[in-house]
């Protein structure tokens, strides 16, 4: 069965000119407001919008009991937002020794065995590559809309069947219901749909669309598609990719705007339109690609 949704993006939008700054950090911040969570941070680059953003957090703290703090790094100023006075913490370790962000031990913990001693944004890989056969999921666990307001968790799972993530994305989702019925209704409409994981700089492509597995292929028939990271501005932070590994995923990109069926088997992928065929593209030895079914 087809999910029926309106545009993502036009809905991101909306949000975005609604809550301005606040407008990605939404779910984090209903965590914190209810408990859920200790705090949260907002990283917000170096620029003339920084002492607009500050006062307008500090006054939406100010109206509904939260405490605000923050600090300038580098390149950008981190804002701390919490349910408690916290000292400012200035790196991330610090600040996770006393889990200030609630994020489980269980992901904690893998995180540190994964952790190479500098950010790899293709973290989530090996944690799609241990699912191993598993192509179906609740979408509640669904971390690919990370950089919308529609996303329920922010930490890197020790899986995405992580019984401890699944609770307290559904514990949130539940206040969210309550709260904001807008950003609920988001959320639910835009996780629950079929994802083409590239492996390219932790990107996946997100479909409004009905996905089935036959004769050891996996097909997914779609109406629109969306992704929402840029790999060209993350491919220096790759562990693996290549720039020919974005080249590949801009063509797939345009294969896709033309197209209305993927088919993906163990070494290609197949882009058709009704019973015309658009490209056939090979999947590269080093990469790993999974299609993901949230539902």
């Amino acid at each position: 069965m087809i999910v029926q949704t309106t545009d993502l993006l036009k809905i991101k939008s909306i949000f975005d000119k609604k809550y301005s700054i606040l407008s990605l950090h939404l779910p984090e911040v209903i965590a914190v407001k209810f408990g859920l969570k200790t705090s949260t941070t907002i990283d917000i680059p170096h620029g003339g919008k920084v002492d607009k953003y500050l006062s307008l957090i500090h006054n939406f703290c100010s109206k509904t009991g939260l405490y605000f703090n923050y600090y300038f790094r580098r390149k950008e100023c981190t804002i701390l937002i919490s349910n408690k006075r916290l000292s400012v913490v200035q790196d991330s370790e610090g600040q996770n020794k006393d889990n200030r962000f609630s994020y489980p031990k269980c992901c904690r913990d893998n995180f540190s065995r994964m952790y190479s001693g500098h950010y790899l944004i293709n973290d989530l890989r090996q944690i799609i590559a241990n699912e191993k056969g598993n192509t179906h999921f609740d979408f509640e666990m669904n971390p690919f809309l990370i950089l919308s307001p529609f996303h329920l968790y922010v930490h890197l799972p020790c899986s995405l069947k992580c019984e401890k993530t699944l609770d307290y994305a559904k514990r949130l989702l539940r206040i969210i219901k309550n709260e904001n019925m807008a950003l609920y209704s988001a959320i639910v409409n835009f996780n629950k749909v079929p994802v083409f994981y590239t492996d390219v700089c932790g990107t996946g492509i997100l479909f409004d669309g009905a996905m089935k597995s036959e004769k050891g292929s996996t097909l997914v028939s779609y109406k629109k598609f969306y992704y929402l990271a840029e790999p060209r501005n993350k491919i220096d932070l790759s562990n693996y990719n290549f720039p020919k590994d974005v080249l590949l995923f801009e063509k797939i990109i345009h294969a896709l705007n033309r197209g209305d069926v993927i088919i993906l088997r163990e070494d290609r992928l197949t882009i058709r339109n009704k019973n015309c065929l658009i490209g056939v593209f090979k999947k590269p030895d080093h990469l790993f690609w999974k299609m993901i079914d949230f539902s």
